[in-house]
């Protein structure tokens, strides 16, 4: 008789990951030849074992996925000087897959362009908002604005409390980056 696994413990979008069996949703963000999904590396062949749709590498970033995974932390190694000592920086736990039971897409990446300008303390590209870190980072580049990109990712809004100055719907239309790619 196969002991059948318990239910997994359902990870709310808010909330933190945590260690055991979950399901959580997250967008599927490149990482060198593996997707970090909300902070957490997968090998592509890892997701593809749990569903042989799942495709190329190419087809899932910025797709929103749904996993159920066995999750457990692991201590970062601390880094260690030129004399081999190690550096006083405090090791910090990371989420490792030990187990990837299911993988669906809950929802496919969106691609928006247009050129990179500055709006409300963040950058605007087409009609939405996106947090500077983002797109730096997926950009690797100093200075975007003025130049015409490509994103995939997730569009999300975020709701303002009345007091707020949030345009007039009372909400602000963001972009979460997975990739970025310039056009010009």
């Amino acid at each position: 008789m196969q002991k059948q696994s318990p239910n997994p413990r359902v990870i709310d979008d808010d909330e933190a990951l945590q260690v055991g069996l979950v399901e959580f949703n997250g967008m599927a963000v490149p990482t060198g030849d593996d997707v970090k999904v909300r902070g957490v590396t997968f090998t592509l062949e890892a997701l593809q074992r749990a569903n042989a749709d799942i495709g190329s590498y190419e087809k899932i970033i910025g797709d929103k996925l749904k996993i159920v995974a066995e999750l457990e932390a692991r201590a970062k190694e601390n880094t260690r000087d030129e004399s081999n000592a190690p550096l006083h920086v405090p090791a910090k736990a990371q989420l490792i897959p030990t187990r990837v039971i299911s993988v669906s897409v809950s929802q496919k990446a969106v691609v928006i362009s247009g050129k990179v300008h500055r709006s409300k303390g963040l950058y605007g590209v087409a009609d939405y908002l996106v947090e500077r870190q983002d797109l730096d980072e997926a950009l690797q580049d100093v200075n975007p604005i003025g130049r015409q990109i490509r994103l995939w990712g997730q569009p999300r809004k975020v709701y303002c409390p009345p007091q707020a100055q949030c345009l007039t719907t009372g909400s602000l239309p963001m972009f979460d980056v997975a990739q970025a790619q310039y056009l010009d």
